[in-house]
């Protein structure tokens, strides 16, 4: 499961272009519109319009904005998926992504949580930075660790998970 929640449209289309290149077709996308105005609102229902006739794609509207948590987790209760990745209105996924981490998630079927280095681009696509290179295997505490001194940066799209142990 793919899920796109959405605050803004400025990169919009970019992000679900990167969604339909992918060389992984099985996945299920939520689209959950929580703008903040209904004039934005409608702007980013239209955009996903073209979207709404995938049987794989949901697409849900909060009715006021809600926050990032609480969006966040609406679209992971309804996500059918094994395995989940939560992209920002923003992010553009390589076409491999998806095929990766199924790679991956069939080699280490005892896994819970897989992470990737990211780029950061501006926008114009140019590369701004690169995330970390993390190791092959990594425990809880360790990861944690680096997360909390600040050693490393984190993302949301960094990340698949098993959805059951996220839910």
């Amino acid at each position: 499961t793919i899920g796109l929640p959405i605050t803004k449209s400025l990169f919009l289309e970019e992000t679900l272009d990167g969604i339909s290149k992918q060389t992984f077709e099985d996945f299920e996308l939520i689209i959950r519109n929580n703008a903040e105005t209904q004039a934005l609102k409608q702007e980013i229902k239209e955009i996903c319009i073209p979207w709404l006739k995938y049987p794989n794609v949901t697409y849900l509207e909060s009715e006021v904005q809600v926050p990032i948590a609480e969006n966040f987790n609406e679209i992971v209760k309804v996500a059918r998926g094994e395995y989940f990745t939560m992209l920002s209105d923003d992010d553009v996924m390589h076409p491999d992504f998806l095929n990766e981490f199924n790679s991956l998630a069939e080699a280490f079927p005892q896994v819970n949580v897989f992470h990737c280095r990211i780029r950061t681009i501006d926008e114009h696509s140019s590369v701004t930075e690169y995330g970390w290179v993390g190791p092959r295997f990594e425990t809880l505490p360790d990861f944690l660790f680096h997360h909390l001194s600040g050693t490393r940066g984190t993302n949301l799209s960094n990340f698949v998970v098993k959805t059951a142990e996220l839910q």
